[in-house]
């Protein structure tokens, strides 16, 4: 009977050994281990500005990393720059450091950010797949260009700054020099007229620092700002430099328009208040052949209506056409009626505010 009784309590004791293995496991299966921290990063940059061609060195101190490095990766703005990376000294390890070397590109001037990656090699408790961990770090050097930019000039012949529609002047473009090593390539534009030139000569200058393109303006049909616009890249660093010789260009009015006139408008203001035959007496002051200045842009809205101070500007005859400035806060445009000496302009404007009307100029 005794014996029966420590039987009974080892069967006892046995199942509730089994039953709490059987506990732990579920609890296991229920809980599975948690994945180690990612890697733990400091960095420091050996230069905060540099050079295009410059060498900055970037020292990753791994503080910790559990679940041991694997690997590192690096990236910059656009991609751009040499990078070295020394492994080695990591890779395998839970705690160190390691460098990373980058070449500046020439080709960048702003902030140049470098990322780096640091990848630990754990695994997912649950699959036993590789899942790593990561953690990146960055630092930004203020880079600039290592080389001044192509120092050239641009010449037209024309001495006194002005041609009239059709006209032609001769214009030079000498190249100085390219401290970065030459040219990559060369535009040409006019600028209120057409250019003319030997794509030859262009040829001949990519790759050098130092020559000359010769060429032609004409000038087109319209009273503006002309000239010719050059544009020249070098091929280290990719700076365009923009240089431009200036010419007026005009179309001459088909007689001289200056003088005193009545002006009759109607109009409405940037408020929404209209007016009709409003009457003001304007003066057109010739600059050249075919540009006025005019001393109330307004024809009397600004001092009658809206009681501040008349606005100045000009005024572009070409023929007997009214024709509008570019960029001006003014947009002017209109025939012009000529019976002798007797001139009668019909303009419509509107200024960038809002401001709008019609008006009628008779010369006195």
């Amino acid at each position: 009977m005794k014996a029966k009784n420590i039987y009974s309590k080892a069967l006892l004791g046995l199942s509730a050994i089994i039953l709490l293995f059987s506990c732990v496991d579920d609890f296991e299966d229920a809980n599975p281990a948690r994945q180690l921290d990612a890697p733990f990063l400091k960095l420091t940059a050996s230069d905060e500005s540099a050079v295009g061609g410059d060498v900055v060195d970037f020292t990753v101190s791994v503080i910790d990393a559990p679940g041991v490095i694997s690997d590192v990766e690096v990236s910059t703005t656009n991609d751009l720059g040499t990078v070295v990376i020394n492994k080695s000294s990591i890779v395998g390890k839970e705690k160190g450091s390691f460098t990373v070397s980058v070449t500046m590109p020439f080709n960048y001037s702003g902030d140049f950010e470098v990322t780096i990656k640091a990848i630990d090699s754990q695994k997912d408790t649950e699959t036993g797949e590789v899942s790593p961990k990561s953690t990146s770090v960055s630092a930004v050097v203020e880079l600039d260009y290592k080389f001044a930019e192509p120092d050239f000039v641009v010449a037209l012949a024309d001495a006194d700054g002005l041609l009239y529609s059709g006209e032609s002047t001769d214009f030079t473009i000498t190249v100085n020099s390219v401290p970065s090593g030459g040219v990559a390539s060369i535009s040409i534009v006019g600028v209120g007229g057409v250019v003319d030139f030997d794509q030859a000569d262009i040829d001949a200058l990519i790759g050098k620092s130092t020559g000359v393109i010769t060429g032609t303006f004409t000038a087109g049909g319209n009273t503006t700002d002309g000239g010719v616009s050059v544009f020249i890249k070098d091929e280290l660093q990719e700076v365009i430099t923009n240089k431009v010789a200036d010419i007026d260009v005009v179309c001459p009015a088909e007689i001289d328009m200056a003088g005193t006139y009545r002006a009759i408008s109607h109009g409405v203001t940037r408020t929404g208040v209209e007016y009709h035959a409003l009457e003001a007496t304007v003066t057109l002051t010739k600059t050249n052949d075919g540009q006025y200045a005019l001393d109330d842009n307004s024809f009397g809205e600004y001092p009658q209506i809206r009681g501040v101070a008349k606005s100045a500007g000009s005024l572009n005859i070409c023929g007997s056409t009214v024709t509008p400035i570019s960029g001006a806060f003014f947009q002017h445009k209109g025939t012009a009626t000529i019976d002798g000496a007797d001139v009668t302009i019909d303009i419509e404007w509107v200024n960038s505010a809002g401001d709008q009307g019609v008006t009628r100029l008779i010369r006195q």
